[in-house]
């Protein structure tokens, strides 16, 4: 692991992600911000109806003296409303942030893989891959754009509480805190005060438990977030066909092999070993061996669907790995084998689906059918039927 790898590995899953949103980073902490005003402009409707109470204790049973119940209502609803208000624009600003992320996320992805040798999709599947750049992006717009302002308003709620408590009668605060509220009455001299405040406390108390629900779940969300952050920075620490600074043209279709040996990752014998042979332009050349020989093998490393860990392979006389990629890929075709394309006719199919017909009778009943195809019988394989 190199330094950069090291260095992204100790940055949380959050900030790794925020990564892929760009300048919309700046986004989600405004959402999380308007999110923790949000739940504390929330405590207006509270405080306004512990102040209705307290008015109706103080005055009762005369209720009419009790002259600002009005005002607190309408002060309860604006608080409410501009609640409401702050915490849409808060999710407003995430959920920019999210969806901007995933799309980043899975442009970044594809584009990487658009430049993957292909021998990395022999042990990544394309459906692996794609589950982990869609499943990835859903699984963490979700965190994006819900679980981290609700996080961020529980903490707000959970810290302006605890000011509150303390704020109106430490004494009550402290007993919210350890159950002990019953023990302070003898002590209060206004019952009908201490009545109002332990009402307010019994209210807000019931608060918390919610809030310390939400920080769980986040929580959980923020490890579903690391992982699939982490396997989304796994394909993209894919290694790549890069192109060269000076591209080399080639000068006809000549292809050779000097010295060329080729081992597959993990495996303990080389596919190829001190390879060396050319092949002049406009030449037929046959591969020729048995399962396992390398025959595949050593065509795929003219197109680059692999690089040769020893040696050079040549096109025009250029080293591929010094051609523009897709310079290269121009000079290069590939078609299936003979039996793979006959298959894909159906009078072939139907003669397959004969029972008790010898490979020969099926080959032979193939080339009779082929029409305007022209296989020939002997050009048809042998090695399977």
């Amino acid at each position: 692991m190199d330094k950069k790898e090291e260095t992204s590995c100790r940055r949380s899953a959050v900030s790794r992600l925020l990564d892929f949103a760009g300048r919309r980073k700046a986004l989600t902490y405004l959402g999380c911000t308007l999110s923790a005003i949000s739940m504390v402009v929330g405590f207006g409707p509270y405080v306004c109806i512990w102040l209705v109470a307290r008015d109706l204790i103080a005055v009762a049973p005369n209720w009419s003296a009790a002259t600002s119940i009005a005002m607190y209502g309408w002060w309860a609803l604006g608080f409410s409303i501009a609640s409401i208000l702050l915490y849409f624009a808060g999710l407003m600003c995430t959920h920019l942030t999210a969806f901007r992320c995933a799309a980043n996320m899975c442009k970044r992805a594809t584009e990487h893989l658009m430049h993957t040798g292909l021998e990395y999709f022999d042990t990544h599947a394309s459906g692996a891959l794609r589950r982990v750049v869609d499943g990835c992006a859903a699984e963490t717009e979700g965190m994006l754009a819900h679980k981290l302002p609700d996080t961020a308003g529980s903490v707000a709620m959970i810290v302006g509480m605890l000011v509150l408590f303390f704020v109106f009668d430490w004494r009550l605060g402290l007993a919210c805190l350890v159950l002990v509220a019953i023990l302070l009455a003898p002590g209060e001299g206004d019952f009908g005060a201490f009545l109002a405040n332990f009402a307010f406390y019994a209210i807000f108390s019931a608060v918390i438990p919610t809030a310390m629900t939400r920080v769980m779940f986040m929580s959980d969300a923020l490890q579903s977030a690391t992982d699939a952050v982490n396997r989304v920075e796994e394909v993209l620490t894919a290694p790549t066909i890069k192109a060269p600074v000076a591209p080399k043209e080639p000068v006809d279709n000549s292809i050779a092999f000097e010295d060329v040996s080729f081992t597959y990752e993990g495996a303990n014998e080389p596919a190829l070993s001190h390879v060396s042979f050319s092949v002049p332009a406009g030449s037929t050349v046959a591969l020729v061996g048995p399962s396992g020989g390398g025959k595949t093998t050593a065509a795929s490393l003219v197109p680059r669907f692999r690089d040769a860990c020893v040696g050079r392979v040549l096109v025009g006389g250029a080293d591929v790995r010094s051609m523009e990629p897709r310079r290269l890929m121009e000079h290069v075709a590939q078609t299936p084998h003979a039996e793979d394309v006959l298959l894909r006719l159906p009078w072939l199919r139907h003669a397959r689906s004969e029972p008790g017909s010898s490979g020969k009778a099926r080959k032979t009943f193939a080339v009779q059918n082929s029409g305007p195809a022209g296989f020939s019988l002997d050009s048809l394989p042998s090695a399977r039927t």
